[in-house]
């Protein structure tokens, strides 16, 4: 045990990776595109209907 040294990395937290805001954003999934589409027929058939009613 007197030859003992401890590692030289300290274990402690690691630091937060900063995000690239010019990065691409994942695409939209299929369920998402389809409401996209049949938001606005529904809002063409239905204009009196609010944004949460139509949704």
């Amino acid at each position: 045990m007197a030859s003992y040294a401890p590692p030289t990395e300290a274990g402690g937290r690691r630091k937060k990776k900063k995000k690239d805001l010019n990065t691409q954003k994942r695409p939209l999934s299929a369920f998402f595109l389809f409401c996209a589409d049949e938001h606005f027929n529904v809002t063409a058939q239905y204009p009196q209907y609010s944004v949460g009613e139509a949704a």
